[in-house]
């Protein structure tokens, strides 16, 4: 927590030095400025715009503007940062160039991560950040790296030099040197090449991002082993754009994969645009997936690969004449959906089979092997209860006395935390996701019902009537995810409403 707190500072300390007049490099934009501290093939790079008189920092402006109580919190979160900065003074008039955060080299786990980042806008009068730099508690100018000073403040793990025109900022010194050191290189990032990355996603967006995800996944030894699975060797950069707009605000991102490497077998969802239906109320998170078969296939080579011992284990408990990894797959047919309703927990779940005659006669041996299966995945003490004569539902019950009810229902396998629900669950109609999307899986969301609901379960008394009017301008979140062998996009969208 403490690298995340000194990352906050180093954030506000960054964003004083634009727009303040003086000199810069004409032969670069500002952007592409900020990218040289990152390597061409950098795990994350992402730009935030900050230009207030820009479409996007308005837009977003005007968003944040329609919730109730949003000046109080903003007046909070500068506190958080234990500077001493002044909005109005010191930064809100000189805004303007994008601040670039982003990793220098591949790392794990919250704290690495944290240690790797660096953040770097270019300025307009350097002096004037030296000046602020040397008022805040703890900093002091200390030795050079590449030929630039670097500020430190070692206790709170912070580092800033002011390189030119640039201010570039770190909570790890190596790492904030080792940023210098690449601004220098031919190896650099260049604005032409992160653009690249973000082809045929929105322009102009509030944030824009620029990633490998085979880095990122290759960084951490846990999951290092999944770059073996074919469709997860044949990523190669992804973007992603958030982008203000009217009514909300939208994701976007592109995952691009090599098509020479893969056929639409190795897809991990199904390819093509067709419809996907949802089940579940609106106090629920609905979920949609076409042929998930895909995933149930592409769900065990990963574990394969990060967790062979747990298959072997899987494996020698299954009992005579039953091989989930190849049954699951088999039996699974167009369809399955899912809704949960994130407060409470209670889902429901229910997915096409075919052959449902053969999955119902599996569950009888299946059933008894499953507390010794969840034992050896680390989820230990579970009891089962079987069907009586004549009924379909087994149940699970885990120490803290939360169930799960499953059975085949017709044509269906349908599993719920309550026996009502799942006795319903095979006849329950379905409903075409918001604005019609469509993808390989649709999710949606009631934001202003979740939202309203844990914000009322923090105010207490009279306040939690506060809720529904702070939320008022809340309305779906809604996304698709679609794929091909040349890529994986999605499109999310959360509606904010005046």
């Amino acid at each position: 927590m403490r690298r995340f707190a000194a990352l906050l500072a180093l954030l506000a300390l960054c964003l004083p030095a634009a727009g303040c007049g003086g000199h810069h490099d004409q032969s670069s934009s500002a952007l592409d400025d900020a990218l040289g501290y990152f390597a061409k093939d950098a795990p994350f790079v992402a730009a935030v715009d900050t230009d207030p008189n820009g479409p996007q920092v308005k837009q977003l402006t005007d968003l944040v503007g329609r919730f109730p109580g949003a000046a109080i919190l903003g007046t909070r979160l500068q506190n958080l940062a234990r500077l001493r900065v002044d909005w109005g003074r010191d930064i809100k008039p000189q805004l303007g160039s994008p601040l670039v955060v982003g990793l220098v080299r591949p790392a794990a786990g919250r704290q690495a991560i944290a240690s790797a980042l660096v953040l770097a806008m270019r300025v307009k009068q350097p002096l004037r950040v030296k000046q602020l730099l040397l008022r805040q508690p703890g900093f002091r100018g200390g030795s050079k790296s590449s030929g630039v000073r670097i500020y430190d403040d070692p206790q709170d793990h912070r580092y800033v030099a002011v390189d030119g025109d640039v201010v570039v900022a770190a909570t790890d010194r190596a790492i904030l040197e080792e940023a210098l050191a690449m601004k220098r290189s031919d190896n650099r990032m260049r604005e032409s090449g992160f653009n690249r990355d973000l082809a045929t996603l929105p322009s102009d967006g509030l944030v824009r991002v620029s990633a490998d995800p085979r880095t990122m996944l290759g960084a951490d030894p846990r999951w290092r082993p999944a770059l073996s699975v074919k469709w997860i060797s044949s990523l190669r950069r992804m973007g992603a754009v958030l982008k203000a707009g009217d009514d909300g605000l939208a994701l976007d991102f592109r995952a691009v994969t090599d098509a020479r490497s893969i056929t639409k077998a190795d897809l991990p969802l199904a390819p093509g645009s067709g419809s996907t239906r949802l089940i579940g109320g609106r106090s629920e998170l609905q979920i949609g997936l076409r042929e998930p078969s895909r995933l149930a296939r592409f769900a065990f080579a990963v574990a394969h690969a990060v967790a062979s011992k747990h298959m072997a284990e899987l494996k020698a408990l299954e009992p005579k004449g039953i091989d989930l990894e190849r049954q699951i797959p088999h039996h699974l047919a167009k369809a399955g959906v899912l809704a949960i309703d994130p407060v409470s927990r209670a889902f429901a779940f229910r997915a096409d089979l075919n052959q449902a005659a053969d999955v119902k006669a599996a569950l009888g041996p299946l059933t008894p092997a499953v507390p010794a299966i969840a034992a050896a995945f680390g989820v230990k003490g579970v009891g089962i209860a079987m069907p009586p004569p004549g009924e379909s539902f087994y149940a699970l019950a885990n120490p803290s006395g939360r169930t799960v009810v499953f059975g085949v229902i017709g044509d269906s396998l349908v599993v719920a935390s309550d026996a009502g629900r799942a006795a319903g669950l095979a006849s329950e109609p379905t409903h075409s996701a918001p604005a019609g999307a469509k993808g390989a899986a649709v999710v949606t969301l009631n934001a202003r019902d979740l939202v309203g609901r844990l914000l009322a379960k923090q105010l207490k008394g009279p306040a939690g009537l506060f809720a529904p009017l702070a939320v008022a301008s809340l309305r779906d979140l809604t996304g698709f995810v679609a794929i091909s062998r040349d890529a994986l996009r999605g499109h999310f969208k959360l509606t904010i409403v005046k």
